[in-house]
């Protein structure tokens, strides 16, 4: 194995390592959520519900 072979190698590692772990995060965001949809939540300024959820 030469060292170019070594980095690609790594490089997918690194890659397969940081895919699964925002996998982990995203699925731990979602089952923790205290918030749903439809919920409604208001503070001093106003209310609003919930419609849908955005983001990574």
């Amino acid at each position: 194995m030469d060292l170019i072979t070594y980095n690609t190698k790594l490089k997918e590692i690194e890659k397969t390592y940081n895919d699964s772990k925002l996998e982990l995060l995203i699925q731990y965001t979602k089952e923790n959520n205290p918030y749903k949809i439809g919920d409604v939540i208001t503070d001093h300024i106003g209310s609003i519900q919930i419609e849908s959820y955005q983001g990574i």
